[in-house]
């Protein structure tokens, strides 16, 4: 099966622009934000609420803040105005944006019933391949009676040769403070494994005098994934009695992409010894490329590959590109 979903000639500044930056990728984040915080802050004293307080998930690309005038990242809070807030924290890269309610109310410290709140939360939810490590978090908690939140985490043990695109394991993390209240926050880690495909990789192309330059392109197929990015820019170069045109191919794959920059260039193969790159094919398993069973570097869902399409001269029929040119 073959599967294509853009191809243009847009310069590939322009591509990359259209497929890797935060605003075309904000359906992909979501924000969710606490519903409902209560706050212990005794009279005449101040708390600064940052919105990684409230914000349960933080994964969207770029700066937070919440949505007051003048936007900022804190909330500057009196143990003299108690009172139920409604709050709203927009991700300012993406437009997304999560929303509840802050209670304030005066803590006393003879008579402890407040939980700590946990702050610095990690994503509620992560996507990993079977052979990353768990992400390490600098979790963090706040409590007006207790400088010394005690912070403990319990995570499942994972088996990595158990993993499964349905596997899922928990994480969670309890802050506990002296008089035992305490607050948890929890993960889900899901484990996955990109679907892999096949790509088939065009060789160089000498065009006889007179004939239409072809466009050799890549060839996706066995992908269930039908959500490809490709394109492809040209560099003309002329020298001896022949000219030709560098075309480097940009392949990306939105099942499997990561966000990150290209990640494997894939090498030339000239098979047959006659100078020219030949036609090969190349296949991923979602976590490597390879060529037949060699590994040609790790997978991240961003392919380049360069071919060259010679042109002799016509006035010159019997110009050798091989030599005339490099």
């Amino acid at each position: 099966m073959n599967t294509r979903l853009l191809k243009t000639l847009l310069p590939i500044s322009l591509l990359v622009s259209l497929l890797i930056t935060p605003k075309s990728l904000f359906s992909q984040c979501a924000m969710a934000c606490d519903a409902f915080v209560v706050i212990g802050i005794q009279p005449d004293s101040t708390f600064e609420l940052h919105y990684s307080v409230v914000l349960e998930g933080d994964i969207c690309p770029g700066t937070n803040s919440f949505s007051m005038n003048p936007a900022d990242t804190v909330i500057q809070l009196s143990g003299n105005n108690l009172g139920t807030v409604q709050y709203m924290v927009t991700n300012l890269e993406t437009g997304n944006a999560c929303w509840g309610e802050y209670r304030i109310v005066n803590s006393d410290c003879n008579v402890d019933i407040l939980p700590p709140i946990i702050t610095n939360r990690p994503p509620s939810s992560i996507l990993i391949g079977c052979n990353d490590s768990l992400p390490v978090y600098n979790i963090t908690a706040y409590d007006e009676c207790d400088p010394s939140v005690l912070i403990t985490e319990s995570t499942q043990v994972a088996d990595p040769t158990s993993c499964t695109p349905n596997r899922v394991i928990r994480r969670r993390w309890t802050a506990y403070d002296d008089a035992g209240n305490s607050s948890f926050v929890v993960q889900d880690v899901n484990y996955s494994i990109a679907p892999g495909f096949t790509v088939d990789l065009p060789g160089d192309n000498v065009i006889a005098c007179g004939n239409e330059v072809t466009t050799p392109e890549l060839t996706v197929s066995d992908s269930p994934c039908s959500t490809f990015g490709e394109n492809y820019t040209d560099v003309i170069v002329n020298g001896g009695g022949c000219s030709k045109i560098v075309r480097t191919h940009y392949l990306l794959d939105w099942c499997g992409y990561d966000g990150s920059g290209p990640g494997l260039t894939a090498p030339e193969k000239d098979i047959d010894g006659d100078g020219n790159a030949d036609a090969y094919t190349i296949h991923t398993d979602g976590i490597n490329w390879y060529d037949g069973t060699t590994i040609l570097g790790p997978y991240n869902g961003f392919l380049t590959y360069t071919s060259e399409i010679k042109l002799p001269s016509c006035s010159d029929p019997y110009a050798d590109c091989k030599s005339g040119i490099t």
